[in-house]
C-alpha cells in the first residue's frame, strides 16, 4: 500500500515540477509534499543514475538493473541503495518528462526513506512495542528494521537463527526454501536460552518476506488474558 501511495503521490507531483518556472518554487512544493509524506529525501535522476538533492548534493545513485526500468521502460520502482555518509535507504522512482534544475537535466524523481523513517509511515507497532518486525530478502538480509530492544542490531535473519539451539541446519535450510518459495508459517527458536516465535508471510513484492518476532512469554500471557476477560465480560 505504501509503494502504490507514494507512486501516484509523485505521479500527481511531476507535472507541476516541469511546469514550475523558477527552482525556489520547486523547493518549496517538495518541502511542504515532506511534510505530508514524511520521506526522507527528494531525488532528481538522470539517465545515467546520477542524482541532485533541493540542497544541491550530487552523486550516483546505485539502482543496479533498476535503472534500465526507470529510465528505458518508463517503469515506476522500488529498490535499496545507499548514499555517502548515509544509512541504506529505500528509493521510490517514478520517471519523468525532461526536466531541469538547478541546471541538472533529469528524467525520473524519487523518493527515499531512511529505516526510521519508513518504519514511522508504516506505523508498526505489536504487543506493546515488545514485538519486532522485519522485512527480509531471501538471503535473510533485513531491508526494514522495526527490531524491539533485543532485536535492533540485527541485519540478517538466518545469521540470528543460525545461533539457536532449537533449530537444526535442516530447518533453516527449510525456512530459506519458504522465503524463496514464497510461503508463509511460523517457528519457534531461542535467543541466549529466551524462546521466540517467529511468523512469516510473502509481502508479494521484492520478493520480501515479512516476519514478526515476539518472545513465547508474551503472546501466552496475553492468550492467558483472554479467558479472564472473556469471564469477566
Amino acid at each position: 500500500n505504501l509503494v502504490s501511495v507514494n507512486w501516484s503521490r509523485m505521479r500527481m507531483w511531476e507535472p507541476y515540477l516541469g511546469k514550475t518556472e523558477s527552482d525556489e518554487e520547486i523547493v518549496d512544493y517538495v518541502n511542504q509534499a515532506r511534510e505530508e509524506s514524511n520521506f526522507t529525501d527528494f531525488y532528481f535522476i538522470s539517465r545515467d543514475g546520477e542524482y541532485l538533492t533541493l540542497t544541491g548534493d550530487r552523486g550516483y545513485l546505485d539502482l543496479r538493473y533498476q535503472l534500465a526500468a526507470l529510465i528505458l521502460e518508463d517503469q515506476p520502482i522500488v529498490a535499496n541503495s545507499v548514499v555517502p555518509d548515509q544509512p541504506e535507504i529505500m528509493v521510490f522512482a517514478i520517471p519523468a518528462r525532461q526536466g531541469s534544475y538547478c541546471g541538472f537535466d533529469y528524467e525520473a524523481i524519487a523518493i527515499t526513506y531512511n529505516n526510521t523513517d519508513l518504519v514511522d509511515a508504516l506505523k508498526i507497532s505489536t504487543f506493546d512495542g515488545q514485538a519486532s518486525t522485519f522485512a527480509v530478502l531471501p538471503d535473510g538480509r533485513i531491508v526494514v528494521n522495526n527490531g524491539s530492544e533485543d532485536m535492533e542490531n540485527i541485519h540478517n535473519l538466518f545469521a540470528l537463527l543460525e545461533k539457536s539451539e532449537r533449530l537444526t541446519d535442516g530447518e533453516i535450510a527449510a525456512l530459506q526454501e519458504d522465503f524463496l518459495s514464497g510461503n508463509s508459517g511460523s517457528i519457534v527458536f531461542d535467543v541466549d536460552g529466551s524462546p521466540y516465535y517467529l511468523v512469516y508471510e510473502p509481502a508479494n513484492f521484492q520478493n520480501w518476506t515479512v516476519l514478526g518476532i515476539v518472545p513465547t512469554g508474551v503472546v501466552n500471557s496475553s492468550m492467558h488474558k483472554l479467558p479472564s476477560t472473556t469471564m469477566l465480560v
